[in-house]
């Protein structure tokens, strides 16, 4: 995750929002190395509770997209869905450069949601979209009209099909696999959009090899890098300033 810390401040200041563990956040640029897109985040208010940011994603040929989260302080029922990772910023800047045009999207463990807003600014509604997570806390949390929770794992809760699939860093433990692929099945999209940290590509490989008969895969091979606006600031992820990532692209056969 990409941390901010500002030079000088004690661990004993931190303040923790999510997965992040944020220290006075400023501003930050992102930029999706070999895709022509970028993002700038900046913090606009801060308290013990949630952190107000907002995206500004662009890229060559689209007006200045603006995306507004609030990152919250951790629930009992979730630690993870409550900040913006890495993959999400790099998903969201995915949908800005291919635009799906498709009726329907379901975004799952949607957290706060970025990359279903982000495609939200773009088409000027939510009509259609929907954002799921199994986080009861984050569901009345999520700022966005259509959200219902999803537990991958209870196969009697009725939804609609759609056309697109997103998650972004939604597969990190191997016992997730299987229930993501009977919920594919049972939602039957005709396409899916996932990012991951690279170091998930055995758990997306698992994933398509058990889809192999109903879908196609593309593996992308994605860099997100980071700079900092603010002198004072420095951004930093395990001492670098980018990360690499995975997108995979699922086709219906």
């Amino acid at each position: 995750m990409l941390l901010l810390l500002e030079n000088g401040s004690s661990s004993q200041d931190v303040v923790r929002h999510g997965p992040s563990h944020v220290l006075e956040w400023r501003s930050a640029n992102y930029e999706l190395i070999d895709w022509k897109a970028s993002a700038k985040c900046h913090v606009e208010t801060e308290d013990l509770d949630r952190v107000a940011k907002t995206y500004y994603f662009s890229n060559a040929d689209t007006t200045e997209i603006k995306v507004k989260i609030y990152e919250l302080a951790p629930t009992v029922d979730t630690t993870t869905g409550l900040g913006v990772w890495d993959a999400a910023i790099a998903l969201a800047m995915i949908i800005l450069i291919r635009k799906p045009k498709v009726a329907k999207v379901i975004e799952l463990g949607c957290g706060l949601a970025l990359p279903l807003k982000t495609l939200t600014e773009i088409r000027g509604s939510s009509d259609g979209l929907l954002a799921t997570d199994a986080s009861q806390s984050l569901i009345h949390a999520i700022d966005f009209p259509n959200v219902c929770r999803l537990d991958w794992g209870e196969d009697d809760q009725e939804l609609d099909s759609f056309d697109l699939m997103l998650g972004a860093e939604i597969i990190y433990v191997a016992h997730s696999v299987p229930k993501l692929c009977r919920l594919i099945r049972r939602l039957s999209p005709n396409q899916i959009w996932l990012t991951a940290l690279a170091r998930r590509r055995p758990l997306l490989a698992a994933l398509t090899k058990a889809l192999r008969h109903d879908y196609q895969a593309t593996f992308h091979e994605l860099t997100l890098a980071a700079t900092s606006p603010d002198p004072v600031t420095r951004i930093t992820v395990d001492n670098q300033n980018s990360v690499d990532l995975i997108f995979l692209d699922l086709q219906r056969s």
